[in-house]
């Protein structure tokens, strides 16, 4: 499995909830917190084009050069882009970096 475009792969850190992803303690309704186990890669499309990892600029999006595999992140619980996936046989997560609230 490949993670493309401005997402990125998480595992759970310790397993607290149902879903096994850890809460956290005051907005524990709204916030997970992760491992990150792989960064987007570069899409490339037709006619030289090339879509990367949002840059920042204006909507509060990591830096690319900022997310690394083993960086520990909170991101929102519940978005329509963080998706549930398994791999095998682990329970991992996919999430936008326009999800990601903090790097730990």
């Amino acid at each position: 499995m490949k993670i493309i475009g401005d997402r990125v792969l998480v595992e759970r850190v310790e397993k607290e909830q149902s879903d096994g992803f850890e809460t956290v303690d005051v907005l524990d309704d709204f916030v997970c917190k992760g491992r990150i186990v792989q960064v987007g890669e570069p899409i490339h499309r037709g006619w030289g084009m090339t879509v990367t990892v949002a840059t920042g600029l204006g909507q509060g999006d990591p830096e690319k050069d900022d997310l690394a595999v083993g960086n520990v992140i909170l991101f929102a619980k519940f978005s329509p882009d963080t998706q549930e996936v398994k791999v095998d046989g682990k329970e991992l997560k996919t999430v936008a970096t326009s999800d990601i609230i903090a790097i730990l």
